[in-house]
């Protein structure tokens, strides 16, 4: 066996053997994201208008008073950044549709805006790990909200990993949303 034989079988075992790390990278991510944590509480509410990717309108059960509630744990991109603030939007309105969810509340009960925060969940699924699963919205996790912070951000690596939504190579999404917003306010 010649030196160059030798040199290719080496570099083979090491491409299979990256090939097979980040494979299992992959799939220990797919395990814990895919893990079922169930919500806390049992606010059940629905839908009426989805305002972002992140903020929608909604009434609780048994009631008809609308209250804004903006999803924790994630930062969805701006309506104006386009393409994916419209999509981040439309895939909200898409996985919560018209039937009932159910709000779980973490530590703050709302933000500086009066918005409601929490978790969303439907068909036991959380909304705000499938945002960001699906590379729709960034995890962005802030204390002392941060009961989920790992599945969040476990979920963020398999998107970027694989590729999906504002981390597609082709057409990634090139500013964070806080980072869209201070150049919008610096007149950019």
């Amino acid at each position: 066996m010649t030196a160059n034989q030798n040199q290719d079988i080496v570099t083979r075992r090491l491409v299979l053997g990256a090939g097979g790390l980040v494979l299992s990278g992959i799939a220990n991510i797919a395990l814990e994201v895919l893990a079922k944590p169930k919500p806390q509480n049992q606010e059940i509410w629905t839908a009426k208008r989805v305002l972002s990717g992140q903020t929608l309108e909604a009434v609780p059960e048994g009631s008809t008073k609308r209250s804004r509630i903006r999803l924790i744990g994630i930062s969805a991109p701006a309506l104006d950044q386009d393409p994916w603030g419209l999509v981040a939007r439309d895939a909200l309105e898409e996985m919560l549709g018209a039937d009932p969810f159910i709000l779980e509340r973490d530590v703050e009960e709302k933000d500086d805006s009066e918005r409601l925060l929490g978790y969303l969940w439907t068909d036991d699924k959380m909304v705000n790990v499938a945002l960001v699963q699906n590379g729709y919205v960034l995890a962005a996790v802030k204390p002392p909200n941060d009961r989920y912070r790992d599945l969040l951000e476990n979920a963020q690596a398999q998107a970027r990993l694989l590729g999906l939504g504002i981390w597609n190579p082709q057409n990634p999404m090139r500013l964070t949303p806080a980072e869209h917003f201070r150049r919008k306010q610096q007149g950019g």
